[in-house]
């Protein structure tokens, strides 16, 4: 099953990454997805493990419990070391005196030590471990208690994808299989046509289909398609997941048929430019009159001429990282303390705080449908805040994982999302609207009541962009 983009493939050829790409990354998929080292890649993967190595602890531990050292293990074999190095018995057996001393983490299901941390139940299974009742029995009770992890509403942004790999890993030593599977099914049947599901972070869930071998992966891999096309950078890598997108896509035979096809067109067409005097912009918002932006340089607030950027006012916010245009001034967000500001436009006099202390990591204001929204970094959601205190705020997703840069129209909500690769337009129930692409580095973004507005930080400029309904 493939999407309704799927007669385009790559933006950019993949194959000169493969050929061009000196790091650790492009070592690791030459060597282990292609089977096709070049020179000098082992040597780079030897290093890892030697520098990974060397923090390794005389009783052959890496951390003072077992998810540290069991991380550091399945580290070191993700990297290829040799299962019968001495170093690598030493840190296995390391685990299991630290399990028995009860040096765990502690997570919700080690079950005082009877359930192995992910990490090392995963590094243990790879090592074939099955002799350890351990091993074995931590397997059983994952698969037959897969409400607190197995799905797309459950544990952190990474916990479905971490657990499946650890399992897979162990599908030999204990019956875990349809759990896996049916936990991709399930986070399969909650994804948007973005290749989004939930607060998860796609990359892991990338990384983790990649490693099993499953017609339940493969579908999974088919509906993140339109997401890993438009995720590709110029140089025809993925940047820090290349390791995982090259993995999923080899091991699933999309490699090929993706190369196979003409290149996914542009999605949005640049339709004016307004340049941006000196400055390290952030958050970008439109008063009816004039565009808004942070300086993090200067700590001011600046009031832009849509006409030519220049800047018509300036105003300082002490503990500011973005702003918004709210009830005909500024809203504020700031970390030091958590808090919502609004702000008079013309003295910087501070007119209403809201605390934002029940929030994790702040990121950017927007009101919408006489609420305001607030992006979270750590939760992968929005605050929904009622600005006259009535009602408690409510934690909300959108449709991407981790929504920054929100922009209002109307009803609904743009935003730039901070891991998907995309502009994403959502209802405020989380439901997706519409989408592309990012058309380059987004640092904020707007609708002026027509047109929406994005700021380029790089190229210092801020530009009205439009989907392109019909690519060609």
């Amino acid at each position: 099953m493939m999407t309704h983009d799927s007669e385009y493939g790559f933006r950019y050829d993949p194959m000169e990454w493969l050929k061009s790409d000196s790091s650790l990354d492009g070592a690791m998929v030459r060597t282990q997805v292609f089977c096709q080292p070049q020179d000098g890649d082992q040597d780079k993967l030897d290093a890892q493990i030697d520098e990974i190595l060397a923090q390794q602890r005389d009783d052959g531990s890496f951390g003072g419990d077992s998810k540290e050292t069991g991380a550091k293990l399945l580290e070191l074999l993700e990297h290829g070391a040799s299962y019968d190095r001495p170093e690598i018995r030493n840190a296995a057996e390391a685990i299991l005196r630290q399990v028995h001393a009860g040096h765990n983490a502690n997570e919700w299901y080690e079950q005082d030590g009877k359930v192995l941390s992910i990490y090392a139940l995963h590094a243990l299974c790879l090592l074939g471990r099955g002799d350890l009742p351990v091993v074995g029995f931590s397997l059983r009770w994952l698969a037959e208690h897969p409400e607190s992890w197995n799905g797309p509403w459950e544990g952190c942004p990474w916990t479905p994808a971490v657990f499946w790999s650890a399992l897979w890993a162990g599908r030999e030593i204990a019956d875990v299989e349809a759990t896996v599977v049916d936990g991709l099914r399930r986070v399969v049947a909650e994804m948007n046509e973005a290749g989004c599901c939930a607060y998860n972070n796609p990359w892991g869930f990338t990384n983790a289909a990649g490693r099993i071998d499953a017609a339940e992966a493969r579908a999974f891999i088919a509906r993140q398609i339109p997401m890993i096309l438009r995720g590709q950078r110029p140089d025809g890598g993925w940047g820090r997941v290349s390791p995982a997108v090259f993995r999923a896509l080899k091991t699933h035979g999309f490699f090929d048929l993706l190369s196979q096809r003409p290149p996914l067109p542009p999605e949005w067409r640049e339709l004016r430019e307004v340049p941006l005097p000196e400055g390290m912009w952030f958050s970008l918002t439109w008063d009816g009159r004039n565009f808004w932006s942070f300086d993090h340089q200067t700590k001011q607030a600046v009031a832009l001429s849509p006409a030519d950027g220049s800047a018509v006012h300036r105003v300082g916010i002490d503990n500011c990282h973005a702003i918004t245009w709210w009830d005909g001034a500024l809203g504020a967000v700031g970390s030091e303390p958590k808090e919502l500001k609004k702000v008079d436009p013309e003295t910087g006099e501070v007119l209403q705080r809201i605390s934002l202390a029940a929030m994790e990591a702040v990121i950017d204001p927007e009101p919408v449908a006489g609420k305001l929204l607030v992006g979270d970094g750590f939760e992968g959601s929005v605050f929904v805040i009622d600005p006259e205190g009535s009602s408690k705020p409510r934690e909300q997703c959108l449709a991407g994982p981790l929504p920054a840069c929100l922009a209002a129209e109307g009803e609904a909500v743009w935003h730039a999302d901070l891991w998907a690769p995309a502009i994403i337009k959502s209802d405020l129930g989380g439901r997706l609207l519409d989408w592309g692409g990012k058309p380059f580095g987004i640092q904020g973004l707007a609708f002026d009541g027509e047109q929406l507005w994005a700021l380029d930080g790089e190229a210092r400029r801020i530009c009205a962009i439009e989907k392109i309904k019909e690519p060609v």
